[in-house]
């Protein structure tokens, strides 16, 4: 029915007032800047005034998925918009920064649901540089780092799905995949899934974030922002 906020002892203290009792999950994300409580009905009935409160519990910190770490990294962001796309008048219709982390966020969540252990190097519209950006993959010891973008052309007819990657592959000795067969395996699905053109996949060695993270890394360029279909 409504969200009050208070402080309690020194804490921040959220209270949910509900018709019916709710089935609670929480989930903290990594930088630890945003808690997400999700309440769902879980068919227990109508909340009554004579029903006795239940004592507070001390959180329970999120469940971390076992296996390899995935971080998905997106573009730009902050004071650094990326890409952008026009109308036929010159105004801007869309940012490349919100569009990568629009798609990030929907990729973190698919992810999550199927129990892979992934992190997001922003979770809102900050300036992030690509040192951080790496550090943060290296320091976690990920399997793989893939980073999300939109591509942008001079002219508005260049449309298409593009995969950048590292040339070396005997990182696969390691993690057991490479750059070259990460890329492959996204080109296999994403353009059909989106509709767009496969532009394939291209030499990335001279990008900043393929060349510093120490695992598998890809900038995937989803469509181009300067083209109508793929923008729409």
């Amino acid at each position: 029915e409504k969200i009050r906020l208070g402080d309690y002892e020194g804490c921040a203290r959220v209270v949910f007032d509900v018709e019916r009792l709710p089935q609670i999950r929480l989930s903290l994300s990594s930088n630890k800047k945003v808690l997400t409580v999700i309440l769902t009905d879980n068919g227990q009935g109508e909340v009554t005034e004579q029903e006795p409160e239940k004592p507070e519990e001390e959180e329970t910190p999120p469940v971390v998925a076992d296996g390899p770490i995935v971080v998905i990294d997106p573009g730009h962001g902050g004071d650094d918009p990326g890409a952008i796309g026009y109308d036929e008048d010159g105004k801007p219709l869309l940012y490349e920064k919100h569009v990568n982390l629009n798609i990030s966020r929907k990729v973190v969540e698919i992810l999550k649901e199927n129990g892979v252990n992934v992190y997001i190097t922003r979770e809102d519209d900050e300036t992030l540089s690509l040192g951080a950006r790496t550090d943060f993959a290296n320091e976690l010891d990920a399997s793989l780092f893939v980073s999300i973008h939109c591509n942008s052309y001079d002219t508005s007819d260049v449309n298409g799905t593009l995969v950048l990657h590292h040339l070396d592959e005997s990182i696969a000795d390691t993690y057991g995949v490479s750059g070259r067969q990460l890329a492959n395996n996204i080109l296999k699905y994403l353009p059909k899934a989106m509709e767009t053109e496969d532009r394939g996949r291209m030499n990335g060695n001279a990008m900043f974030v393929i060349r510093k993270a120490n695992m598998p890394s890809v900038i995937v360029e989803t469509a181009f922002i300067s083209n109508a279909d793929d923008r729409a």
